[in-house]
């Protein structure tokens, strides 16, 4: 039988990313599963008595390591424990959540898992909590490389399979938390952003789409995105310079990758209407390998590219002729 003081520390466990370091322990987290699970409890579960539970466990429940961390012996532990906790108020344990858990660990609920396949079910009207916690997460961690972020979440199968509800939730809460002001600062004094690189600055949503038309090509989110940055009135000009070179480089991926769909979506794009720094795009298009079916793509569905100032459409003939003259030799 295991006691309280026993599960509190293989739930922390659970939630801290799959390990205890007795020397960086969250007692906030302690306090939070003590809630979670007992509502209330007399019993004192400090850092001490996390530490001893998880040495008695060793051997058993736990592992340690060469540096003193304890870690799940077996991953039928792990699942166990999952299952266990899983039938306490989610809601409560949304803001213990590492992005990792998030990533592997979190479904849908209308989900159907696999036979043997073990997932946390996360009913819709959780989103908003989910969204508030993964915006806490792009500032506490990724605040420099918002970026490498946007690639895991869009990768993870809570995007995947959540369409754009979750996605809207997620856009919502970035605007909300002025994340993108916190994003700015930080690489301003860090070194990693100026104004003379203005295509490294960082916009949410669009880099949601950018990355969302590689990874699935989900068009519902794609249309979802666009209209939501349509609909923005009060973006500052580098967010504006940040969105078409985002918007751009979406416009090249789905070429490259042929996503024709995406391409229909995203042809309709009036870039002239973003009043923008000079800044030149072309980099966007002639630095990729496109083959010639891509360039056709491109030239086909954007009319809007042809008179926009930041685009070089003789340019673009004269690669696409060079590419054309290449294929040629090459088949000759």
């Amino acid at each position: 039988m295991i006691n309280r003081q026993k599960y509190v520390t293989l739930v922390y466990v659970l939630l801290n990313g799959g390990y205890f370091d007795p020397y960086d322990v969250n007692l906030l987290m302690i306090d939070l599963i003590l809630t979670s699970i007992y509502r209330f409890s007399s019993e004192i579960c400090n850092c001490a008595v996390l530490v001893d539970s998880a040495k008695r466990m060793t051997g058993i429940y736990l592992k340690i390591d060469s540096s003193g961390k304890y870690s799940f012996q077996h991953r039928i532990i792990f699942e166990s424990v999952l299952l266990s906790y899983a039938d306490v108020k989610i809601e409560s344990i949304i803001p213990l959540m590492k992005f990792d858990f998030i990533l592997e660990m979190l479904r849908p609920q209308e989900f159907q898992a696999n036979e043997g396949e073990v997932v946390l079910s996360l009913p819709k009207k959780c989103y908003p909590l989910l969204a508030c916690r993964l915006i806490s997460i792009l500032q506490k961690d990724f605040l420099l490389f918002p970026d490498r972020f946007v690639q895991m979440l869009c990768g993870s199968r809570i995007i995947i399979q959540t369409g754009t509800k979750l996605i809207s939730s997620i856009c919502f809460e970035y605007e909300r938390s002025d994340c993108d002001r916190f994003i700015r600062n930080e690489r301003l004094t860090s070194g990693h952003f100026n104004l003379r690189s203005l295509h490294r600055h960082f916009y949410l949503p669009a880099g949601l789409l950018n990355t969302i038309t590689v990874c699935n090509g989900n068009e519902n989110a794609v249309k979802y995105l666009l209209e939501f940055i349509k609909s923005r009135r009060n973006l500052d000009r580098l967010s504006r310079n940040a969105i078409v070179c985002y918007l751009f480089t979406a416009i090249a991926n789905a070429c490259q990758f042929h996503r024709e769909n995406i391409l229909l979506i995203l042809g309709k794009i009036e870039f002239n209407r973003f009043n923008l720094y000079h800044i030149s795009l072309n980099e966007y298009f002639f630095a990729r390998e496109f083959d010639v079916n891509s360039w056709k793509m491109l030239l086909e569905n954007f009319g809007s590219l042809r008179v926009c100032e930041w685009f070089d459409l003789q340019l673009a003939l004269k690669v696409l002729l060079n590419r054309l003259f290449y294929l040629w030799i090459k088949l000759s």
